[in-house]
């Protein structure tokens, strides 16, 4: 059996866009992913997606939704 929910933060807010690119690149799974692969590294894939979200919404504070999709299975 198993069960599904999606949590929504309806107005998260957060700093600089380095806030999100941290979050995203160095506190979730996604982190052994970059880790466990060659060439860039955790600093420089950090960097790289900071980049990219100020590119996208600036370098001021970003806002936005955040969701979470959240799957318990049981045996």
């Amino acid at each position: 059996m198993s069960e599904h929910k999606v949590c929504e933060c309806p107005e998260c807010g957060v700093g600089k866009a380095n806030f999100p690119a941290i979050a995203y690149c160095e506190g979730m799974p996604l982190r052994n992913e970059i880790e466990g692969r060659s060439g860039a590294g955790l600093a420089e894939a950090t960097s790289a997606c900071t980049a990219a979200i100020a590119e996208r919404f600036g370098a001021g504070p970003v806002d936005g939704k955040t969701r979470a999709h959240i799957v318990m299975a049981e045996n």
